[in-house]
């Protein structure tokens, strides 16, 4: 860490990847820690995902659900991606055409609640399940 910095200021250079957070998630809501500390988040999709499949498209290990043509992706407000099989490739975030794809530690504030939903939809059915209905 830097002098002059507090503790916990993440201090990193122009265009540097910050490095990749291990452990539970801390969350504002008490009530969604419990969904979110079941397995680590990489990458999460927010309220301004608007599904488009492009990131779909891009992902190495099929991660990201639900697929069009899939029963729940009518209904679906937005894309989720799977934390027990993301790579952390960065490839979803790169293809995003609205910037709706942030890494677990950087989730703007706005949409902490983001952190909850993600593990929410695969609390109970997970890729493997998803992929082969």
């Amino acid at each position: 860490m830097s002098e002059g910095h507090p503790r916990g200021v993440i201090v990193r250079r122009a265009g540097a990847r910050p490095a990749r957070r291990r452990g539970p998630i801390p969350l504002k809501d008490a009530r969604l820690s419990e969904v979110c500390t079941l397995r680590p988040v990489t990458y999460v999709i927010v309220g301004s995902c608007i599904k488009d499949d492009s990131c779909i498209e891009v992902c190495p290990v099929d991660c990201i659900h639900p697929k069009p043509g899939a029963p729940d992706f009518e209904t679906a407000e937005q894309l989720y991606i799977d934390p027990g099989v993301c790579i952390d490739c960065d490839a979803c975030v790169e293809a995003c055409p609205v910037d709706a794809i942030f890494p677990d530690f950087e989730v703007p504030e706005k949409y902490d609640y983001a952190l909850g939903l993600n593990a929410e939809f695969f609390a109970d059915l997970g890729t493997a399940e998803r992929t082969a209905a």
